[in-house]
């Protein structure tokens, strides 16, 4: 354990620099906020920021949050289904020794629901491929709505899902459905960076 301060006009700049600094590949942060209207009222500024620009994953953590000992949950973009993402929720979900779970959200229960099952049928063989228990499903519904039912009705402890748009040379932002999904659920929430290709050491 090593405790370091660091001092600057904006924490959440500080955090990320310490992350580079120190080759991280995960940040740890706590949500903070009030339930309200809109989801976003329910992360902090701060936190927002951090999980925008960090240069890896970032797992975030509400108040009285656990260490997950039943199941991991994946959501998956039906539009761009991030192959990558998944195999990393299936190697983590092997190494916890948890089954895993693979959602895919369509709008409605016509073209959208075809192309929500293709993208599940191309992401489910190779996350099967590193950890054999593993399942997935289509939802019709808005994405983080049928996200956050698929970890009640599952019993998911731990949700996966992608961080979209940005880079360190543009202006990061976070996808609106893990924004609502980070503000809304009661389990922990790993944000994936964009790139990822390990799960964290």
């Amino acid at each position: 354990l090593d405790l370091q301060v660091r001092r600057g006009p904006e924490p959440y700049q500080e955090i990320v620099a310490e992350a580079v600094a120190r080759d991280a590949d995960l940040i740890v942060i706590r949500r903070r906020g009030r339930k309200g209207l809109l989801a976003n009222l329910l992360v902090g500024e701060m936190v927002g920021k951090v999980v925008a620009h960090a240069p890896c994953n970032v797992l975030v953590v509400p108040r009285d949050a656990r260490m997950w000992q039943r199941r991991i949950l994946i959501g998956v973009d039906p539009l761009a289904p991030d192959r990558r993402a998944v195999e990393v929720a299936a190697v983590l979900a092997a190494a916890c020794g948890l089954p895993l779970h693979v959602m895919c959200a369509a709008a409605d229960a016509g073209v959208a629901q075809a192309e929500a099952r293709s993208a599940l049928d191309a992401v489910l063989p190779p996350a099967r491929a590193l950890h054999a228990d593993t399942s997935g499903e289509v939802r019709v519904g808005r994405p983080h709505e049928a996200l956050l039912r698929a970890a009640a009705d599952t019993a998911a402890d731990l949700i996966v899902v992608g961080r979209h748009g940005g880079s360190r040379r543009a202006r990061p932002w976070v996808g609106g459905t893990a924004q609502k999904v980070m503000g809304l659920a009661a389990s922990p929430l790993l944000v994936l960076g964009s790139g990822t290709d390990t799960v964290p050491r």
